[in-house]
């Protein structure tokens, strides 16, 4: 719970969400005026609504958007959000594995995956061939570009490659956040 509230994001985590969002809101604008229509929006790990929070309370871009699906595979994220966007129109959330986009109906002008959501999705290491391959992210956007209406757009954001540093970070984080880290080892 505590990994999506503010006052547990380190201060490098709060300005890569402020300019994430400063970026999300030109590219909505862009869609729109390339499309002349409203805009339908996927939002693949909703989280808890952050990203159609900042939006809604934009009525230029609020305005912009027809319909934002946000999906999270945690139920608690769904419930959150819920709760965090009961007054805002225009949202369905659904709670869903992103490996079944392709059961959502109808295809959107844009896609978003913002934040840690693509992280989640780390490379396989394969002894064999020395590869770092991951069929999960594959599947993923291979099926969220095959949800995309021509022209539409697909945002990845925020992601990392994984690291010594950026292990020693999320320890710390997720320490902050109350959690007990058991392992700096893949579990693959």
């Amino acid at each position: 719970q505590n990994t999506l509230r503010s006052p547990y994001l380190p201060d490098y985590m709060l300005h890569v969400q402020a300019r994430e969002m400063e970026l999300i809101k030109d590219l909505i604008q862009k869609q729109r005026s390339l499309t002349k229509a409203p805009l339908r929006i996927l939002d693949i790990g909703v989280g808890n609504g952050r990203v159609p929070a900042a939006l809604a309370i934009h009525p230029a871009i609020w305005k912009s958007i027809a319909e934002y699906v946000g999906i999270d595979n945690a139920h608690s994220c769904i419930i959150n959000a819920q709760k965090a966007l009961e007054a805002v129109k225009k949202i369905t959330l659904r709670e869903m594995d992103a490996r079944n986009i392709r059961s959502i109906e109808g295809d959107f002008d844009v896609i978003l995956c913002t934040f840690f959501t693509a992280g989640n999705f780390q490379p396989i290491k394969n002894k064999s061939t020395l590869s770092r391959h991951n069929d999960s992210f594959e599947q993923v956007f291979k099926s969220a570009f095959d949800k995309l209406k021509v022209g539409g757009v697909l945002l990845l954001g925020s992601t990392y490659v994984d690291s010594h540093i950026t292990r020693q970070r999320q320890k710390a984080f997720y320490r902050k956040c109350g959690m007990t880290v058991t392992s700096t080892q893949d579990q693959s």
